[in-house]
């Protein structure tokens, strides 16, 4: 039986018993707790009534943990598929799907563990930072998933900016990383008797060594250790270009505070541009040739009024006295036209 391909941080793996009526899959969930679904398939030649469409029995053995699914004994009440002999034989189910279901259902909505009673289910607890980057793991994941529903067209998103911001507060989806295939058959067990097999699933700490034995195991630890070497490796040359990005960081700020400040003395020039640009305001037009006008008009009159009392040469006086009056003739026709249109 394999996880499921979204989610490459679980372990399933099946230890069945010497009837293979019963057997267990140990797995991880999202939030890093290792768990022990222990399933019991009635034979065909059971004591009870149709034993062959006997829905098997689920539990989570090991732990005391509250959820939906579980009943006060552990055992698994909420899968439809297997409540009654009635629902498992129109499900149509093998075993293999219906306990694949009830383990990805698990793993996607972990139970709350109340207690660890299992010494050796304890024993392979993931540490408390690793289940911490395992929550983070999983919660980017779902943002990430979340985010690709959400985003918006192709062509928008080639016109517009990327949000760097966005992109720092949620970080891609881990890489999915390929396990090795979990045997089906251990030839490791084929020559055990029965009492030998017996004894290697009663002992907790014998069996995890016998599973530490396997060359399946020696590959796991064997990917895992290229993956720390690769990390490693990665991490150190982000260190080296660290410098590198605080100065591009610093020539960014320092461009951006000069683009902005830019920005504002192009607004102001604007501002200008266009009030030189704009058509006048004819009210104020008729207001200034009215003001005009009238001085012109007093203009004349000092003129005339000056001659009159010093006396002097008349052509000096027609030619100041007439210029002023065309003036103000001039002003008054302007100003006419202007308040007729």
């Amino acid at each position: 039986m394999h996880s499921s391909a979204n989610f490459p941080f679980s372990i399933l793996d099946r230890i069945p018993s010497i009837d293979d009526s019963t057997y267990d899959t140990v797995f991880q969930t999202v939030s890093g707790v290792a768990l022990i679904l222990r399933v019991h398939m009635p034979l065909p030649n059971s004591s009870s009534t149709g034993g062959s469409c006997q829905p098997p029995a689920m539990t989570l053995a090991g732990v005391r943990a509250r959820h939906d699914w579980l009943d006060a004994r552990m055992r698994i009440t909420g899968y439809a598929a297997i409540a009654t002999a009635d629902s498992w034989r129109e499900s149509c189910l093998l075993l293999g799907p219906a306990v694949h279901h009830v383990v990805t259902h698990l793993q996607l909505h972990p139970p709350e563990i109340l207690q660890v009673t299992d010494s050796g289910l304890q024993s392979i607890q993931p540490s408390r930072q690793q289940q911490k980057q395992q929550q983070q793991a999983a919660a980017s994941h779902s943002s990430s998933s979340r985010a690709a529903a959400a985003a918006p067209p192709a062509d928008v998103l080639m016109d517009a900016p990327p949000d760097y911001t966005t992109l720092l507060e949620q970080p891609p989806a881990p890489p999915e990383i390929e396990m090795p295939p979990i045997p089906s058959e251990f030839e490791q067990l084929e020559s055990l008797t029965r009492d030998e097999l017996e004894e290697l699933l009663s002992d907790e700490l014998e069996l995890l060594a016998f599973m530490n034995r396997l060359p399946v195991t020696d590959q796991i630890r064997s990917m895992a250790g290229s993956m720390v070497e690769e990390n490693a490796t990665m991490a150190q040359t982000h260190l080296e270009q660290e410098a590198e990005l605080k100065g591009l960081h610093a020539e960014t700020v320092a461009l951006q505070k000069e683009l902005q400040s830019k920005v504002k003395a192009f607004q102001v020039l604007e501002k200008k541009q266009n009030a030189l640009c704009a058509p006048p305001d004819q009210r104020q037009i008729v207001r200034d040739l009215q003001v005009a006008k009238k001085q012109a008009m007093n203009e004349s009159e000092q003129i005339a009024d000056d001659w009159l009392e010093e006396g002097g040469s008349v052509d000096e006086f027609l030619r100041g006295f007439l210029a002023k009056r065309k003036e103000h003739h001039t002003r008054a026709a302007k100003l006419e036209i202007l308040q007729h249109n």
